[in-house]
């Protein structure tokens, strides 16, 4: 009967603790970091995830995937059951790095990997420490233990240093790993730490420095009893377990040691978990587990500087504090700095929890080493997550050791931290030509401990009469950067060319560092070496006096030639080279009559200044145009001028253009225009090289404008001048502009249109523009001329007079008919029609109906009344396109009219055979200037003066 209550008993025990064995799944979710904090607030409990661009990733647990559904976040299953699948999707992992080298040269000789699905079991890991002894006697400690845990297995610890067995007055750091079962990484990435530094030393001589001045205290293992219980559940890794073994008396197992530390223990209920079954869970009290216990005397017991707790995963590397969201860490801006200093090399996330794994973490062992300063000194501490969230807790095996890899320089740069360890570095000279001198240095401190280190100054050679004293730099702050500079002085009798050795030591007080600095002695050479005043065949080539010299060798040669000319020894600092080829390279060199040491320098032979073979012109608009010429060998620069074809006066368009090429603008359209090029020369300058040009003709672009419905009406008819239009409906627009009418300046004209419909007639709002300054808008002032609405069919008729400043020539004018409002003169509207023509403006004549009534006399052409009595006027003045003369109403026939500019070049010149009232000119591509209008009649003469803007 008992027999069977036992069976019974134990049977219902394992259903209870196998419905506490939660499955764990790696799982995809987009949400932000608000519904992080909800969820965290209503109980989640997963402590490694990453969030990028909304992106959630992480490990978690049935009850977290229930947290999930309950607040109705959609996620996705990566990974569903990791201790399940973790094998196959660590398998295709290593079978797609299947064939690389995974170890590299840095990789430590003695490490291997576990057979715990490439992790160590807890016997591998007890020989491999066994091991390091056993290899290492004079660096490493034989394994002890600094505590017991809840099932009775031992807390071990080794010490790492020069002299292991014996407590010196050095340096100390703290180095643990696996406070969290599932986190093998952070054991495996520690041990090849370890075998790095103790392979290395004596090898490498940062590694040997940092050893003899530091003690590395490590516990390789905080947690062995839940680290054990994944190794029960799964043999091959993936075993979900994260706290310790403790029996919590109510069905659940288990304390998170890194909730369990005394500092801020308990903060709230979002950083740690007072239930039991959390993975959180803090515990009943502050250091209530004999893990932490056992960390807390083994620190209270010794004096660390810093330490790294390593976990896995979230390649990030947290400091204190993370118990609440605003960093209260009274020295931030220090480790701030010195987490930007340890992820240089691994670009790992540095920062407090909130800034790095999104979440709060109270009775953390971090925050407790730092803000703990009462049993103990503060320790900077520091939490290293390794590994990227796509490996999770346990990577594939073939990611194990670039992990490894990724946080080597980190570790190395902690030690370096603890320790008294600074850089030496020298700039010193390879040569002097003196015999005293400097050697300068720098001292950088990467310590925590403010230290000071010394530097001393040896030689070997019997040739260094003096050296300085030893120089001492104290109290360095972490990288503070200190120069100082070694003076030395040699013998007199120094042989030239005598290498002379220096030995500068670093001393930090432990183990001297020394930095061998070689110096070759030199005598002195001429200095400042010039070549000048040189041109195709000569140079002059001089240097600075030296002194104690009497006399100076001097030789040259062609750079193609190996041969020197004979040595010619002179008195002077200079010689002057004739005879010389030109565009050749030549190389000349000097010494004093008392060292066999050279000084050199090179110049190269002018060449001839030639112009340009050819000048050719492309891409000629209307305004512009590329010039380009070919090259002269031995060209500083160009220059370029230009002008009109007409004019004498050349205009500079630059004076020293680097390249072949220049682009002239600015330039009047349909013009003839001169350009000559020249080449510019060290020597002086070329003759010109000329071709000549025409401007293209200056062409028009106007908007677009066309009604998209011609349904219900449309211009049914257009009449202006010699334009007359009778049509349906267009496509909305109609090009006319091959139809030219003649319009004269100044004279009154009708214009006529008229609406067609389909049946029904509407209001139809009309408007008509003339483009008369010609540039390409309706826009200016009096160009529009009708603008008026009609209703129903017929002829409608508006008068407008053409401004007297109207430029003459070809121009646009536009009909615009749209329904129920007015156009603009470049819109596209649903109902009506837009219809383009030409217009020609041209200058008035002296009959009746051009002048609008002016009255001209026969009187006015006798000779009695001189061109003085004409009162001829010009305007506008300045003008920038159109010249005007007013003839006051008197006689212009038999005028002559010519325009030249300040130089007397003739420009224009016509003769008049009718009267005018008034006569235009077009002086639009004319260049700003000052120009002379000269007015002839017989015997008679008048001269204006005018301005082209």
């Amino acid at each position: 009967m008992k027999r069977t209550l036992l069976i019974i008993t134990l049977f219902l025990f394992g259903l209870i603790q196998k419905g506490y064995a939660q499955k764990y799944h790696r799982i995809k979710a987009n949400i932000n970091q608000e519904k992080i904090d909800i969820l965290y607030k209503n109980g989640f409990e997963a402590d490694h995830f990453h969030l990028e661009n909304g992106v959630f990733t992480a490990e978690v647990s049935d009850a977290d995937v229930a947290l999930f559904k309950k607040q109705n976040i959609k996620f996705q299953y990566l990974i569903k059951d990791l201790e399940k699948n973790l094998a196959k999707v660590n398998k295709a992992i290593d079978k797609q790095n299947a064939g690389k080298n995974l170890r590299t040269a840095a990789t430590p000789a003695n490490f291997t990997l576990g057979s715990y699905g490439g992790f160590f079991t807890m016997t591998q890991l007890h020989n491999i420490l066994d091991q390091m002894r056993v290899l290492y006697p004079n660096l490493v400690t034989a394994k002890t233990s600094i505590g017991t845990t809840v099932e009775g297995r031992p807390i071990y610890m080794l010490k790492i240093s020069d002299n292991p067995d014996i407590d010196e007055p050095e340096s100390e750091l703290f180095l643990n790993a696996v406070h969290h079962a599932r986190e093998p990484m952070s054991l495996s990435q520690l041990i090849y730490f370890m075998w790095h530094v103790l392979e290395s030393y004596g090898t490498d001589p940062e590694i040997t420095t940092l050893l003899n001045s530091t003690e590395m205290y490590i516990v390789p293992m905080v947690n062995p009893d839940g680290y054990q219980q994944n190794l029960n559940t799964n043999p091959n890794g993936g075993g979900m377990w994260r706290k310790n073994r403790k029996n919590n008396g109510n069905g659940t197992f288990g304390v998170d040691i890194n909730r369990n530390y005394g500092f801020q223990w308990g903060y709230d209920n979002t950083g740690s978990s007072p239930t039991t079954s959390s993975d959180t869970y803090r515990g009943p009290s502050a250091f209530s587990e004999p893990e932490t216990q056992a960390v807390r005397n083994f620190c209270n017991a010794h004096d660390f500087v810093a330490s790294m707790d390593f976990h896995s995963f979230g390649n990030y590397c947290i400091y204190p504090y993370g118990y609440a969201t605003t960093n209260s860490n009274p020295e931030l801006p220090l480790f701030q700095q010195m987490g930007a200093y340890l992820t240089a090399e691994n670009g790992f996330v540095y920062g407090n929890a909130v800034q790095t794994v999104n979440y709060t973490a109270n009775g953390a062992g971090d925050d407790w080493k730092y803000g703990e300063q009462t049993t103990k000194n503060k320790i900077y501490s520091f939490t290293p997550e390794v590994g990227a969230s796509t490996d999770g807790f346990y990577p594939a095996q073939s990611r194990i050791i670039p992990l490894c890899e990724s946080t080597l320089q980190m570790n190395r740069k902690i030690l370096k931290l603890s320790s008294k360890f600074a850089e030496l570095t020298t700039t010193a000279p390879t040569s002097v030509t003196s015999l005293t001198g400097n050697i300068p240095f720098s001292v950088k401190n990467s310590s925590l401990r403010n230290p000071s280190y010394t530097v001393s100054v040896s030689s070997t050679s019997p040739y260094v009469l003096s050296l300085p004293g030893t120089q001492s730099f104290n109290n360095m702050t972490l990288f503070q950067t200190t120069s100082g500079l070694a003076a030395f002085t040699l013998s007199p009798t120094t042989p030239v060319g005598t290498p002379i050795n220096f030995t500068l030591t670093l001393d930090n007080g432990h183990s001297p560092v020394t930095k061998t600095v070689t110096i070759i002695y030199d005598c002195s050479t001429p200095s400042n070496l010039q070549s000048t005043a040189v041109t195709t065949s000569s140079a002059t080539a001089s240097w600075t006096a030296v002194a104690g010299a009497t006399g100076y060798y001097f030789s040259y040669k062609t750079a193609a030639s190996s041969s020197w000319s004979a040595d010619s020894l002179v008195s002077v600092t200079s010689v002057g080279l004739s005879g010389l080829t030109q565009g050749t390279v030549y190389n000349w060199r000097v010494r004093t009559d008392v060292c066999n040491t050279y000084g050199t320098a090179t110049f190269t032979t002018q060449l001839p200044c030639t112009n340009p073979a050819s000048v050719s012109v492309s891409n000629i608009t209307s305004s512009g145009a590329a010039i380009s010429w070919t090259a002269v060998a031995g060209a500083t620069n160009y220059q370029v001028q230009y002008k009109l074809a007409t004019s004498s006066t050349w205009l500079t368009a630059t004076n020293a253009n680097t390249t072949t090429s220049y682009s002239l603008t600015g330039l009047a359209a349909n013009t003839l225009y001169d350009v000559q090029v020249r080449t510019n020369c060290t020597s002086g300058s070329s003759i010109y090289t000329s071709t000549q040009f025409t401007t293209a003709v200056q062409t028009t672009t106007y908007c677009a404008s066309i009604g998209n419905n011609v349904s219900f009406f449309w211009v049914d008819y257009f009449k202006l001048g010699t334009i007359t239009r009778t049509s349906g409906a267009d496509a909305g627009y109609f090009n006319g502009t091959a139809s030219v009418t003649n319009l004269t300046r100044g004279t009154a004209n009708t214009v006529s249109f008229s609406p067609g419909y389909t049946s029904t007639v509407y209001r139809v709002y009309w408007r008509v523009w003339i483009d008369y300054n010609k540039d390409g808008d309706f826009v200016d002032a009096g160009e529009q001329i009708v603008s008026q609405s009609t209703t129903g069919a017929g002829i409608y008729n508006a008068n407008f007079t053409v401004p007297a400043a109207a430029l003459t020539g070809q121009t646009r004018i536009r009909v615009s008919m749209k329904y129920n409002a007015y156009s603009t003169s470049c819109e596209t509207f649903t109902y009506g029609e837009v219809e383009d023509y030409t217009v020609n403006i041209v200058t008035a004549t002296s009959n009746k109906q051009e002048l609008a009534g002016a009255k001209v006399s026969s009187e006015i052409n006798n000779e009695e009344a001189t061109l003085t009595d004409l009162q001829a006027r010009i305007y506008p003045n300045p003008t920038s396109s159109e010249l005007f003369i007013d003839f006051k109403n008197q006689s212009s026939k038999n005028m002559q009219i010519s325009i030249m500019d300040a130089k007397g070049v003739e420009r224009y010149k016509t003769l008049l055979t009718e009267d005018h009232n008034a006569y235009g000119i077009d002086v639009s591509n004319y260049v700003p200037a000052v120009y002379f209008l000269k007015l002839e009649n017989g015997k008679k003469s008048k001269t204006l003066k005018f301005v082209k803007e």
